[in-house]
This record gives C-alpha cells, sequence and structure tokens, in this order.
C-alpha cells in the first residue's frame, strides 16, 4: 500500500512504477484519491490535486458526514462530469475504505470480448430503445490483440462516439490536435474529449463551445476519446476510427521515443 503526501504528484510515481525492471515486479491496482467534498472546489485550483484526480481510478469523498447537502450535490455533479469516468465515486467518512475497493481494478490490461471481432477493434452499439451495456465505459479495457473498443449510443436527437485504446499504442500530438480541432469545428459536434498518450506524453483534449483545452494529464491507463453529435446525421464511426488510426506513431518511432 503506497500512501504519497497530499502535494505528490501521483503521475509521476505511477510512471516510476512503469519503468523497466520496476514494473515486472509490480503489480498496481486501484489507485484511490480522496476529497473533502466541503472545500474540493476550492482544492481544484491546485495542479497537483488536478494530477492525483485524474491519475485516480476511484475517487472519494471523505469526511461525507460533515458536509452539506448542497455540497454533496455539488460533489456529485461535479464529479459525473469527470472524463474519463472514474471505475467508482462514493462517499465515506473518517476516512474508511472497504479492502475490496483496493482490488477494484486488478488488471489494467484486459481483453474486452464483446462478438467475434477479428480485425482488432470490439463494438459496443447501443440505441435508447435497448438495454445499457453490461460494462460502462470507465470498466472497458482492452490489449495488444484488442487495441481499439468502440462505444456507439445513437439517439434521434444526441449521439456519442467514444474510444477505448491500448495503452501501447502512442499518438502523434500534432496531429491529433489538429485532426480533433478540425472534427469539433464541424457544424453538429457539441463536445470532443480525449486523453492520449503520445510522443509528448499523455495529454487532455477538451473542444467545447468554441473553446479548446490541450494540456498534460495525469490520466496514466489507456487512450480514451468521446465525441458528442447533435441531430439524426451521425457519421460512419469507421470513419472516424480510420482518421484515429492515422494519428499512431509507428512502433519504430515509439521505441525512439523511449531512448533516453
Amino acid at each position: 500500500l503506497i500512501e504519497p503526501t497530499g502535494l505528490a504528484a501521483l503521475s509521476g510515481i505511477l510512471d516510476t512504477l512503469d519503468r523497466p525492471g520496476i514494473c515486472e515486479a509490480i503489480d498496481v491496482r486501484s489507485v484511490l484519491c480522496l476529497l473533502d467534498p466541503a472545500r474540493f472546489e476550492d482544492d481544484l485550483q491546485r495542479q497537483e490535486v488536478q494530477d492525483q484526480i485524474e491519475a485516480a481510478d476511484i475517487l472519494l469523498a471523505n469526511r461525507s458526514d460533515l458536509a452539506t447537502s448542497e455540497q454533496l450535490q455539488r460533489f456529485d455533479a461535479w464529479s459525473q462530469s469527470l472524463f474519463p469516468a472514474k471505475t467508482l465515486v462514493q462517499k465515506i467518512e473518517q476516512g474508511r475504505v472497504p479492502l475490496a475497493w483496493l482490488d477494484r481494478v486488478k488488471e489494467r490490461e484486459t481483453v474486452v470480448s464483446r462478438g467475434d471481432h477479428s480485425h482488432g477493434t470490439d463494438h459496443v452499439h447501443h440505441h435508447d430503445h435497448h438495454e445499457a451495456p453490461e460494462k460502462s465505459s470507465a470498466e472497458l479495457h482492452c490489449d495488444a490483440t484488442r487495441p481499439f473498443v468502440q462505444q456507439v449510443h445513437y439517439s434521434a436527437s444526441t449521439s456519442t462516439f467514444g474510444w477505448v485504446c491500448w495503452e501501447g499504442l502512442v499518438f502523434d500530438a500534432e496531429n491529433c490536435s489538429s485532426w480533433l480541432k478540425k472534427l469539433a469545428q464541424q457544424s453538429n459536434v457539441r463536445r470532443t474529449k480525449a486523453v492520449l498518450k503520445t510522443n509528448e506524453g499523455w495529454l487532455g483534449f477538451n473542444f467545447t463551445d468554441g473553446s479548446e483545452t490541450v494540456r498534460p494529464s495525469g490520466y496514466r491507463r489507456d487512450s480514451r476519446l468521446e465525441f458528442i453529435i447533435d441531430g439524426e446525421q451521425a457519421p460512419d464511426p469507421s470513419e472516424i476510427e480510420r482518421a484515429l488510426k492515422l494519428c499512431l506513431v509507428s512502433p519504430q518511432e515509439t521505441e525512439e521515443h523511449k531512448q533516453p
């Protein structure tokens, strides 16, 4: 059990544990972040807290018994808006964490088996009149045999397209930024969000209502993208995925990037 200080850069710790010579002997399981719901909005102004939240699998509202109902409602609304979504968000008191939550994330490279697809991409399609998939996007994982997992939700008013990409893939930061910006500029695209492992490190992309944000991210699992499209004229997901794959860095470039 590793318990760093409140000032620790959690993503840096995870990067260290992922280094050759260390990662072979370490089984990193659930990463937990505790926040005080009565003051979390002030804490969000601190860069190290942002990093800890982004790196965490599980988000816990500690001292929830001392917070007001309004403060808890604001915490709930904020935590539900996070991208990528957390595996678990719960309220606790006096720092009491059920031991089972420590093993909530056991394998960080798990094949998602959904249908008999042999071309390296799994698909999860659903519509408003169907039941939701068994797993949320926070629980979807993939590996080298299934490097892309596609999630699509269609409706008459708004459709959502999402991808979970194996962490072994590295994307070109400049190409991704240019492509995502062009996609976000389409008239029916309401929001474009992504967290990608790039040749310039882990980056978060957010294009919403004409605003653009590209910044380093503390997230350290798989790469994820999400597009929200208004109206019935939804693009072909396979075309978007082809464009996404064009942003990949070649294996040779990836190896060169790993060199000190």
